[in-house]
C-alpha cells in the first residue's frame, strides 16, 4: 500500500489536523520500520466498541456493573451516582475542579464495586457473558503487531482485571506484547474482591500516573515512533513520560502520531448533550492528528499500519488455535463472538499468566 491509497481509502469518517504533516511523519515511520515503532492506546471505547448496530456496548466498569450477580441496590446506587457526575460533566463547576470530582466519581463507584464482594472464580464467566467487543479489524491490527514484534502498552482508567481477561476471552491475540497499567481488582486469600491496589487512575490523571508505565519505556527507549491512540483529551497525556527518558530525547527525535477514535461516548446520554459534543469537537481535531469518527471500526488504524510495515491488504489473515484463517476482507464479525473467541478454561490461565500488569490500584 503507498501513501496515497491509504487517503484515498480512509473513508468519509476521517479527518486530518495537517494532511501534509501526517503524510511527512508517516513517510518517517514507513522508513524508520517495524524497529522503531511501539503503540500507547487506551482501552475503553478505543480499541473496544463504543457501539454495535446502534446498541451502547459496555465499558469495563460497566461489565461488572451491568452483572446480574450483582444487587438491585448496588445498581440503584450506581446509576444515581452515573447520573449526578454525568450530569456535572458538562458544568463550569466539572471542568474548574474536574482532578476532584473524577476522583469522587472513580472512588464511589468502586467502593460499590468493593461492598458486591465479587468472586474471583465468577470474574471469567462475567466478562465471556458480556457485550463487550473489540473493535473490527482489531484483530488484524493484533496480527500486524504481534508478527512485526511491536509492543504495546495499554493504559486504562477501565478496570484493568476485566481488561485482562477481554484481552484472553475476547481476541485471539491474548498477551503478545502487551502490558497494562490499570485500576486492577485486589482479591483476599479466599478470591474475594476487598479493594483496588495502587493509585487510582481516572480519565484525567493519567500524565501525573505516567510514572507507572517508566519500565515499559525504558525497555522500549529505542522505539522513537509512537502511534497513540486514544478517545479522551486525557489520553494525549499515556506518552508523557517519554520526554524524561534522556536517552530518547539525546539519540532521536521523538515523533508522535496521535488518533482519536470515536465520538464522545456522552453523545446520546443527556438531551442537549449532541450539541456540546458538535461543539468540543474543534478541540479534538486540534488537538489530534487524525480524528476517526466511528464508534465500531478500527480500519483506518489497519491501513496506517499496514503502509508502515508494507502489508498489502490482501495478505490480510488471522490465525488462532480455536478459529481457522478468516480474511480481513469480510471484516472479521466472528472474531468478536463469544461462541467463537472464547479460549478453555486452561488456556485461559496460562495467558492470564503471561499478560503483564504494570500497575493496579487501591480505593480506601
Amino acid at each position: 500500500m503507498n501513501l496515497n491509497d491509504l487517503f484515498k481509502d480512509s473513508g468519509p469518517k476521517v479527518y486530518y489536523k495537517d494532511l501534509e504533516k501526517l503524510k511527512k511523519t508517516l513517510t518517517q515511520f514507513h522508513d524508520d520500520g517495524a524497529n522503531l515503532l511501539q503503540v500507547l492506546t487506551d482501552f475503553d471505547r478505543t480499541l473496544t466498541k463504543h457501539s454495535h448496530n446502534g446498541v451502547v456496548c459496555p465499558s469495563t466498569h460497566a461489565v461488572l456493573e451491568e452483572s446480574e450477580l450483582f444487587s438491585t441496590e448496588f445498581r440503584r446506587e450506581n446509576n444515581n451516582s452515573q447520573d449526578k457526575y454525568y450530569q456535572l460533566r458538562w458544568t463550569q463547576i466539572f471542568l474548574k475542579t474536574k482532578g476532584k470530582l473524577m476522583v469522587d466519581w472513580w472512588s464511589e463507584g468502586h467502593k460499590l464495586l468493593i461492598e458486591e464482594h465479587l468472586k474471583k472464580s465468577d470474574l471469567q464467566s462475567v466478562v465471556r457473558e458480556s457485550a463487550i467487543q473489540f473493535r473490527d479489524w482489531y484483530e488484524n491490527v493484533r496480527h500486524l503487531l504481534c508478527t512485526n514484534d511491536i509492543p504495546s502498552l495499554v493504559f486504562s482508567a477501565g478496570i484493568g482485571t476485566v481488561v485482562k481477561e477481554a484481552f484472553i476471552l475476547k481476541s485471539s491475540y491474548r498477551d503478545e506484547n502487551i502490558e497494562i497499567i490499570s485500576n486492577f481488582l485486589h482479591f483476599d486469600d479466599h478470591g474475594v474482591n476487598v479493594g483496588f491496589k495502587g493509585p487510582l487512575i481516572h480519565t484525567f490523571n493519567k500524565g501525573k500516573m505516567s510514572h507507572l508505565n517508566r519500565e515499559y519505556f525504558e525497555k522500549n527507549e529505542s522505539r522513537k515512533n509512537v502511534l497513540l491512540l486514544g478517545d479522551t483529551m486525557g489520553d494525549l497525556e499515556m506518552s508523557k513520560n517519554l520526554d524524561d527518558l534522556p536517552s530518547v530525547i539525546a539519540d532521536f527525535s521523538l515523533q508522535r502520531l496521535k488518533l482519536w477514535l470515536d465520538f464522545d461516548i456522552l453523545a446520546n446520554s443527556l438531551p442537549d448533550a449532541g450539541e456540546k459534543v458538535e461543539k468540543n469537537r474543534p478541540f479534538y481535531r486540534e488537538a489530534y492528528d487524525v480524528v476517526i469518527e466511528d464508534p465500531e471500526s478500527m480500519r483506518f488504524v489497519l491501513l496506517i499500519l499496514s503502509y508502515i510495515l508494507e502489508v498489502k491488504e490482501e495478505t490480510y489473515v488471522v490465525r488462532s488455535p480455536e478459529l481457522a484463517s478468516v480474511d480481513s476482507r469480510n471484516t472479521n464479525p466472528g472474531l468478536n463472538s463469544r461462541e467463537l473467541a472464547c479460549p478453555s478454561a486452561e488456556d485461559a490461565g496460562e495467558a492470564s499468566a503471561r499478560i503483564k500488569e504494570s500497575a493496579i490500584i487501591y480505593v480506601e
